[in-house]
């Protein structure tokens, strides 16, 4: 059970901890935009082949909230 709901919900780990990170070391947008970007193909590879591309939304959202979130607590 628990493993079909990480399955499922994949994304949202993943996208929340690169958001932290990329927030945390300052990463030039183009730079973190790419990264994101990256991350999307072993996702969709892994678990959401043939899925509804409704978690690519969520995905997306969660990384750039996570990143600006962590970025606001950081100073230089």
């Amino acid at each position: 059970m628990a493993m079909k709901l990480l399955r499922e919900n994949a994304h949202i780990p993943v996208a929340t901890v690169t958001g932290i990170i990329l927030g945390l070391i300052k990463v030039d947008l183009r730079i973190g935009i790419s990264i994101i970007l990256v991350l999307i193909y072993p996702l969709f590879k892994f678990f959401y082949e043939g899925k509804s591309w409704r978690w690519l939304i969520e995905y997306f959202g969660l990384s750039v909230t996570a990143w600006s979130i962590a970025a606001s607590f950081v100073t230089h």
